[in-house]
């Protein structure tokens, strides 16, 4: 089993043997596909949760915003429960989220068990599994310091064409084993043309390496593909967009690697 392997078995461990585990099946999107998607992400405490009297597949949330992502400053926010049925979701009052929501038909703004929201300070037993706090907490932290820097360099990751950005079998692998000092992870800005062909891609954020490895620019040319969401050849007219490269350390008989997934 490869390093990759063993960070998606841990993601599933994590989403499904916990306290809201059951048999609601949620896909495991990746950061930068959410942004685009949500209408508002941000690191928040639940004060206090009260059932919908309009609605009973829904709580409404009183929350104190931490750290504010996208959208505009609110004090209430829907949770879909849907207590009765597999995909039951309700937080505890006092829990700390990283939150991510969408605008229903009726523009309410809400999240739930599959939103992709995440929480902070969740607890395991580190006796019966040793350091996945630690790993757990490594996962979320990732996607908060790319949320910052976003945030802080004034950039708002877009996809206006439905595109997806997919990677060779051997993505990166001249990478494999290396070492890096400061962020773990990288971004680019893609110029895609109209036939879905990367046409530039320019380095926003770029890894230091320990050794001589130099820019990924190269490499993600040759690694990368585009495709559109709905299966069509071509798109209207170019695009930009912005893709993140993580850096996953070594671990144990493990070596290091770089990944598309913010695991």
């Amino acid at each position: 089993m490869n390093l990759f392997k063993f960070y998606s078995l841990f993601i599933l461990f994590f989403l499904f043997n916990g306290k809201n585990a059951n048999a609601c099946v949620c896909s495991m999107p990746i950061l930068l596909e959410q942004i685009p998607e949500k209408d508002f992400i941000a690191r928040a405490k639940i004060i206090s949760l009260s059932p919908d009297p309009e609605d009973s597949e829904y709580h409404k949330a009183e929350i104190e915003i931490l750290k504010l992502y996208k959208g505009k400053p609110i004090k209430q926010i829907r949770v879909w429960s849907v207590l009765n049925s597999s995909c039951s979701f309700l937080p505890d009052e006092g829990s700390e989220w990283l939150i991510f929501a969408s605008k229903n038909n009726e523009g309410q703004l809400g999240f739930g068990f599959c939103s992709g929201s995440l929480l902070i300070d969740r607890k395991f037993d580190e006796k019966r599994y040793p350091a996945i706090t630690e790993k757990y907490l490594r996962k979320i932290n990732l996607k908060i310091q790319v949320l910052d820097f976003l945030v802080s360099s004034k950039l708002e990751p877009k996809n206006e064409a439905g595109l997806n950005i997919s990677s060779s079998i051997n993505f990166l692998s001249e990478y494999k084993g290396s070492g890096i000092e400061g962020d773990r992870f990288a971004l680019y800005e893609l110029s895609i043309d109209t036939n879905l062909s990367i046409e530039a891609i320019e380095p926003i954020k770029e890894f230091t390496f320990s050794s001589s490895h130099g820019s990924l620019v190269p490499h993600l040319k040759q690694d990368l593909k585009v495709w559109s969401k709905d299966q069509e050849k071509t798109i209207a007219k170019p695009q930009k967009m912005i893709i993140a490269i993580y850096y996953y350390p070594a671990e144990g008989e493990y070596e290091s690697f770089l990944s598309l997934f913010d695991l």
